[in-house]
């Protein structure tokens, strides 16, 4: 085994309180959980550095991005995962329901979208000498007011515009949406917010699912660090 493959993979978890864990209670969120799927997958230790805040909106994540220790730890970070969005709409929700008029969630849309090109072009700038492989992990919003047709129609504008970014190799957008869509008495916790414990265990599943190229090309094949 060659030195350097002694060492620690680094995984940089990112976002709101979904990467804190609210609403987990005594059990593991989906960091620590997909923490534990890629190290089995890898078949590597990881060091975790999370940085993650509740009630964080995109704008938050975007002033968080000049931490000098967080640059230098995404510099570095073979898996990074980021959480954000659904505060943007919450927040913006508030006015949008004392007047129901829908520019408000526009601009909304407006901001998130400039948030996260900011936030992307300097992870990208960040990485852009980085000779090993990386992944980046983004989590879809979910629907936690299905009944709510208003809600429905801006969580899958905010989610596409998530999937711009997989235009990136590196990027995927994993589909919490849809995993749990029409599951949310399974999924959500007592506040009918944040997932359960369960709900953590699905995101982390499908962030396992997702696989870990260019890491690792398939299941059957080495690390390719």
């Amino acid at each position: 085994m060659r030195e350097d493959q002694r060492h620690p993979l680094l995984y940089v978890a990112l976002g709101d309180s979904l990467t804190v864990g609210i609403g987990t209670l005594f059990k593991p969120g989906f960091v620590q959980q997909y923490k534990k799927k890629a190290e089995h997958a890898l078949k590597r230790n990881i060091q975790l550095k999370s940085y993650a805040k509740n009630g964080a909106t995109s704008t938050d994540i975007r002033h968080i991005m000049s931490n000098a220790q967080l640059q230098h730890d995404l510099q570095r970070a073979h898996l990074i995962t980021l959480s954000v969005g659904g505060n943007d709409l919450r927040k913006a929700s508030k006015p949008f329901l004392k007047t129901c008029h829908e520019t408000v969630l526009q601009q909304a849309l407006k901001e998130f979208r400039r948030n996260m090109s900011h936030i992307m072009t300097m992870i990208s700038t960040l990485k852009k000498d980085q000779k090993q492989g990386y992944i980046i992990r983004l989590l879809e919003i979910y629907n936690p007011y299905p009944h709510l047709k208003v809600a429905e129609k801006w969580i899958k504008k905010f989610n596409q515009e998530l999937k711009r970014f997989e235009e990136q190799p590196t990027v995927k957008v994993i589909p919490v949406y849809k995993a749990f869509k029409g599951r949310e008495g399974q999924v959500l916790w007592i506040d009918r917010l944040h997932p359960n414990a369960k709900g953590y265990e699905v995101i982390a599943e499908e962030l396992d699912k997702a696989g870990y190229y260019p890491l690792l090309k398939k299941k059957s094949d080495g690390l390719k660090l």
